[in-house]
């Protein structure tokens, strides 16, 4: 088993707390003083207005339709949750109309609230129409179903199959709402999470993962980093077990304390804990953040370390896609270093599809010479030439011409080879007339 969720579920983990946030914000927002009861389109008096940014303050006898057309997220928000606090169940037909024609971005907050509000008393409706509305079919707004519905019936929710995937050659459970159904029964302080994911989720690999991150994840926010670890450490579960959550709090911890989690990796390794992938996640995580300080404790560990070299790529990957100079900076730093020569490989290969052959090919080519390994050099560099000779004919005969020992004379007669998709890439990302 593994409890690496995929990429997809990070992101939508990440809107999920972007919806508590509003939520908390919105609810802190809402005057309570002095304020007569209102629903969908009826009036409302706010007794401590607060400052808005964008246009005016929204007025006290707006209707919810108005609200909803206000330009301020803030603004429109702190009135949205008003309404919805004070409304009832029979007041749904009118809210749902009104939302249905707002012209807000789909996912949009204010969504978010509504199903929340409609999933405290009828959530199967309320997942119904949200996962067939143009607004509010976005994983922000299930996720606050799930949530809302986990709070109360978190054994009906997962009995229901809402939460799996439509696909009829793959059932599965949908991960993003697994991570919420995970949320909302963590908040509602209800006992049965923990024998729900390590034993009714165990035999789903996928839907254990997004379980057992979110678990983590949320003890994490309650109790703490160090508590976190100390519990995972001694669980009263099999070893198997705590190993898996240890990995899943480091994962997790990472993110924000990589130092505390580099601590802990010695710890558990003196333990005689298996911290086999406990580099590649701790470095993955830490270099989100920080590529940097990440790659140079990933390169402290020996050679012949089969999670060395996977961590290096992992890090490097991230850091090629967000700061190609940074990484380059740090290259020029490392010259003669043979454990660069995979992140060199990956940073050039990757600019000049990135940049649509839109490059410094000479540039590139001198980057490429500090590669170590003779074949991976000369194998980068021949790559690098054959393009160059589409992109550039003239400049690449030039910089030919100036390196003539560069290549074997077998070589240089492949100079002019490429495969037909990549010349075909070339010729349409420059304008170039298709060659025959």
């Amino acid at each position: 088993m593994s409890v690496n969720p995929d990429r997809s579920s990070r992101r939508l983990r990440a809107a999920e707390l972007v919806v508590v946030c509003s939520l908390v914000l919105a609810a802190g927002l809402i005057g309570c003083d002095g304020v007569p009861a209102g629903g969908a389109g009826a009036s409302h008096a706010v007794s401590d207005p607060a400052v808005t940014l964008y246009g005016d303050e929204i007025p006290a006898n707006a209707s919810l339709r108005e609200i909803l057309r206000h330009p301020d997220l803030l603004e429109r928000s702190r009135h949205v949750a008003y309404v919805l606090q004070r409304a009832d169940p029979e007041q749904l037909d009118d809210l749902r109309a009104d939302f249905d024609s707002a012209a807000l971005f789909p996912g949009d907050f204010e969504y978010a609230l509504f199903v929340n509000w409609w999933a405290r008393f009828d959530p199967e409706a309320a997942f119904r129409f949200a996962d067939h509305r143009l607004r509010f079919e976005h994983p922000r707004v299930l996720q606050e179903v799930v949530r809302s519905w986990a709070k109360k019936d978190p054994i009906g929710l997962y009995e229901s199959g809402f939460i799996h995937t439509t696909e009829v050659n793959r059932p599965a459970l949908e991960g993003y709402l697994v991570d919420a159904l995970v949320v909302g029964w963590f908040e509602s302080g209800e006992p049965g999470l923990e024998d729900f994911v390590l034993g009714e989720l165990a035999t789903d690999a996928s839907a254990f993962a997004s379980a057992v991150k979110a678990w983590i994840r949320m003890l994490v926010m309650r109790d703490g980093e160090v508590a976190t670890l100390e519990w995972a450490m001694n669980a009263p579960y099999h070893a198997d077990v705590r190993r898996l959550l240890l990995a899943g709090a480091l994962t997790v911890i990472a993110h924000q304390n990589p130092v505390l989690c580099v601590e802990w990796f010695d710890r558990l390794k003196a333990a005689g804990v298996d911290v086999g992938s406990f580099v590649a996640r701790i470095s993955n995580a830490w270099g989100h953040h920080d590529p940097k300080s990440a790659l140079a404790w990933v390169l402290t560990f020996p050679v012949e370390d089969r999670e060395r070299s996977r961590s290096i790529n992992h890090v490097a990957d991230r850091w090629i896609k967000r700061d190609q100079a940074g990484l380059e900076e740090w290259l020029e730093t490392r010259i003669g270093d043979k454990t660069t020569d995979s992140i060199r490989y990956r940073a050039i290969r990757r600019l000049v599809k990135q940049e649509d052959w839109r490059v410094d090919w000479a540039h590139l080519e001198s980057r490429a010479s500090h590669i170590v390994d003779p074949g991976r050099r000369t194998g980068l560099m021949l790559w690098l030439l054959q393009r160059w000779n589409i992109a550039d004919p003239a400049g690449a005969q030039a910089w030919s011409d100036a390196h003539p020992d560069t290549f074997s004379d077998k070589l240089w007669k492949r100079a002019s080879l490429v495969p037909d998709k990549d010349r075909v890439d070339i010729e349409a990302a420059l304008g170039l007339e298709p060659s025959a």
